[in-house]
């Protein structure tokens, strides 16, 4: 089964249980008509009612606040991240998020599959979904937010709120947090070279 959003709990208004919603064909879609609609949107403008229902409905699948869509293709599934005029102010954010995921990954951390998809004159970052393989079906999740129990105005405010989450919640704590800290010191260590610091504390 493929789409129908993250994880593997589908809600729904009738007795009869529903088949997830199929998550887009790259190869039919090539993200063409989303891209287009996340840019007239940026732009201020709202687009063509069934392109912004799509719109909507791709990025609310996803989670988080930049434009996306789930999508499918001979290889897998994939969380497609579109550029934004509005949020990137003129950088190449969708470019500086997969070099930053392909230097995580040469640190050692583990961080997913990703690709840059040519798309027109733009680029679209995409990302492989750990939460739909084809040895597992649909996996079941829960996000840190969730855990944290954040909500508007109410959030982690530091990584050891999220170590104690993860050694109440997780299977195997000792591995979590030692990962945490490892992408907690990759986030780091660019801000503190930046400001010419060179030490750090993990409490």
């Amino acid at each position: 089964m493929r789409g129908g959003g993250a994880g593997a709990l589908i809600f729904t208004a009738t007795p009869t249980v529903a088949a997830p919603a199929q998550s887009a064909s790259l190869q039919s879609t090539a993200h063409t008509a989303p891209l287009a609609a996340a840019e007239r949107f940026d732009a201020g403008t709202l687009p063509p009612s069934d392109d912004f229902r799509r719109l909507i409905e791709g990025s609310s699948r996803a989670g988080g606040g930049r434009p996306k869509a789930l999508v499918h293709d001979t290889q897998g599934e994939w969380l497609a991240k579109f550029p934004s005029c509005a949020r990137d102010e003129g950088f190449d954010v969708i470019g500086l998020e997969a070099t930053c995921l392909a230097l995580a990954r040469a640190a050692g951390l583990v961080v997913p599959d990703s690709r840059l998809q040519a798309v027109g004159r733009r680029r679209v970052l995409m990302v492989r979904r750990f939460d739909v393989t084809p040895e597992h079906g649909r996996v079941h999740m829960v996000s840190l937010r969730t855990l944290c129990r954040e909500r508007p105005g109410v959030y982690a405010q530091c990584y050891s709120d999220l170590a104690d989450v993860l050694h109440k919640h997780s299977a195997a704590p000792s591995a979590d947090v030692t990962a945490l800290f490892g992408h907690m010191v990759f986030d780091l260590v660019p801000d503190l070279a930046g400001r010419g610091e060179h030490t750090l504390a993990f409490h």
